[in-house]
């Protein structure tokens, strides 16, 4: 399975040039860490990550086709990778959920098609026969794939230029980060904050699994570091995060 899928996808070290991209662990700042980007889904290890373990794919379908990834979807998959329009969102999200299905079953000793998933309470895709958490985001031509002992999130979005990044950040983010992006006179290096303050806050929500309810302005991330400068009520302190924000530079 692996094998086959791999034939399928190309293997990336880390997201290409224009992506922004974060992701968010549930690690004490001061507790140890070791992450990896695997070089292909085979090379995943073929056991349970611990708590202080992170684990990251990144890959571009190779397939023309979302057809030949269907095979290695249930149909509840199936019909979701159908939902989009065009092909090429389609084929990445069947790579998605197939990468993610190939990734599981060789850590838990089982056949990709065995697994089942549920959506948690507030949407956030959870497997409830294993102790492990992991969190998957996709964008055209893009697959990005986060697990961990850890509660994790991880999200990836093309950087565009556009003119209306103030008022969405007027509706989407903290006052202390739209300040940030105002203070920013350069439109290249204000997007790149925008998409990196942006990616950051997706991870963190898809790591509590609260999404959108836990509300995007309750938080606030640093002007120059991917770290919280104050975290969401019930869910800090701020400490209690680890980021990693890519795209911009920021570590």
């Amino acid at each position: 399975m692996p094998a086959e899928l791999d034939s399928l996808v190309h293997t990336l070290s880390e997201p290409p040039a224009g992506i922004a991209w974060a992701w968010a662990l549930e690690r004490n700042v001061a507790a140890p860490l070791e992450s990896q980007v695997l070089r292909t889904i085979a090379a995943v290890p073929n056991r349970l990550p611990t708590p202080g373990e992170l684990w990251l794919w990144f890959a571009e379908p190779l397939a023309t086709r979302s057809n030949e990834f269907l095979p290695h979807l249930d149909l509840g998959e199936q019909a979701r990778v159908f939902r989009f329009h065009d092909e090429a969102n389609r084929w990445t999200c069947a790579a998605a959920r197939a990468g993610l299905r190939a990734l599981l079953a060789d850590m838990l000793g089982a056949t990709p098609q065995s697994l089942s998933f549920v959506s948690g309470r507030k949407g956030k895709l959870l497997l409830p026969s294993a102790p492990i958490h992991f969190n998957v985001s996709h964008t055209r031509g893009l697959v990005a794939i986060a697990i961990s002992g850890s509660q994790v999130g991880i999200d990836v979005e093309p950087v565009r230029m556009t003119t209306d990044l103030m008022d969405i950040a007027r509706l989407a983010f903290a006052p202390e980060m739209q300040a940030a992006l105002h203070d920013c006179r350069d439109e290249t290096l204000q997007a790149r904050m925008f998409f990196r303050f942006w990616t950051l806050g997706e991870a963190y929500i898809k790591a509590t699994g609260e999404g959108i309810s836990q509300g995007l302005a309750s938080f606030i991330f640093e002007r120059d570091a991917a770290k919280l400068a104050r975290a969401s009520p019930g869910w800090g302190p701020a400490s209690r995060w680890r980021f990693h924000a890519g795209a911009s530079g920021d570590r």
